[in-house]
């Protein structure tokens, strides 16, 4: 038997507020209690709990980056590369308006960002993108790559 049914209307979505609240605020004292701790992990990694989900792929020639955004238009994604930072940021309208009780409430409808530090050994200048069916895919090109050849060698 579910919990939802026994439970008031309001209790779930006041929870949620909650703990939304509490992973911010905790967010935030981690960062300023440790800043040297983002760099070392990665720039955004306690932020908004990682979101979205993505795939990190790395292939011979690039590394391919899959996240699934659900529900967006490229329109409303922005992909930015600042240094050695490449930003995935964009923003979900709300689709129902505030004033109604949520039983339960999953969707993230909301601002985001999600950062990757990448090294010197990819060119960020050549970042290719595509989307299509809430897939985004982004390309990123190693430098000094080349393809692996088969050369015969004369024997003398």
């Amino acid at each position: 038997m579910s919990l939802l049914f026994h439970t008031p209307a309001g209790v779930l979505n006041r929870r949620d507020q909650f703990l939304d609240s509490f992973d911010r605020m905790f967010d935030q004292m981690v960062a300023n209690q440790f800043p040297s701790l983002s760099k070392e992990i990665g720039v955004s990694f306690f932020e908004k709990q990682s979101y979205p989900k993505v795939d990190v792929i790395d292939l011979e020639s690039h590394v391919l980056i899959e996240a699934e955004l659900p529900g967006l238009t490229k329109d409303d994604i922005k992909i930015k590369v600042n240094d050695d930072v490449l930003t995935i940021s964009g923003e979900k309208r709300k689709a129902i308006e505030e004033n109604h009780t949520y039983l339960k409430r999953e969707l993230k409808r909301s601002s985001f960002s999600r950062s990757f530090r990448f090294t010197e050994d990819f060119d960020l200048r050549s970042v290719e993108a595509e989307f299509e069916n809430g897939i985004l895919k982004l390309d990123v090109k190693k430098k000094n790559y080349e393809e692996k050849k088969e050369i015969e060698i004369e024997i003398k």
